[in-house]
């Protein structure tokens, strides 16, 4: 539940209503329910594109590597939010 209102919350700040809305989401692999996603796209008629990783290693490697502008959502461990806000600040 937590994840949809994360989710719901970022819609709004998304793109004019006249363009078609769309959330890209980098998270660990068998975080979230496909059914969350596809209620998610079918009530805020929103395309979701989930990315997932393994383990916190590759998350980092591919932030590192120019990810960081591929998502507007992303959902790293505890333990690396430290560094990726070096890497790149928050917006």
């Amino acid at each position: 539940m937590r994840i949809f209102l994360m989710l719901l919350a970022l819609l709004g700040a998304g793109p004019a209503p006249a363009a078609e809305a769309k959330l890209n989401i980098f998270i660990w692999s068998e975080y979230l329910d496909p059914q969350v996603v596809k209620d998610f796209e079918r009530e805020f008629a929103c395309k979701v594109t989930v990315d997932v990783y393994e383990d916190a290693e590759s998350m980092l490697a591919k932030l590192q590597g120019g990810g960081t502008a591929l998502y507007d959502l992303m959902v790293p461990p505890d333990h690396l939010v430290p560094t990726m806000v070096k890497l790149h600040p928050t917006e």
